[in-house]
């Protein structure tokens, strides 16, 4: 009998371990629309309202064409615009475009991931790649 209720106290620790770290990690999504494959460019809402905001290395953006620092982009986007967010050069990383996503959403600004365009299908059988 001893057993069965060491084996009790072993599942109710192991329960409370997961309820503590369900409680603990913070889940959150960002609002994108899907692109459909090679379907175009994808109608944006109220696209008149848009500021580009291209996310560059080396803690820069540039809002509009115009490069700052990431913390004073947010002060460039005018009011009642919102950022279209989309990475800069190539072998830029997710997580840098993410860290500026955070500082504009901290900001207060409704921030928006956007996408460079590339080449559409069958480009490179036309550069005879």
């Amino acid at each position: 009998m001893a057993y069965k209720s060491f084996i009790d106290l072993l599942f109710i620790l192991l329960l409370s371990t997961f309820v503590l770290l369900s409680e603990s990690v913070r889940m959150e999504t960002v609002d994108a629309n899907p692109a459909e494959v090679s379907g175009g460019a994808l109608a944006l809402d109220e696209a008149e309202r848009a500021v580009q905001v291209a996310v560059l290395p080396g803690g820069r953006v540039a809002v509009a064409g115009e490069e700052v620092d990431d913390a004073a982009a947010a002060g460039r986007v005018p009011a009642g615009a919102w950022a279209l967010l989309v990475p800069g050069p190539e072998g830029l990383g997710h997580q840098r475009v993410m860290e500026v996503w955070a500082t504009l959403r901290a900001a207060g600004l409704d921030v928006r991931l956007g996408v460079k365009p590339g080449p559409g299908p069958g480009s490179a059988a036309k550069e005879g790649v």
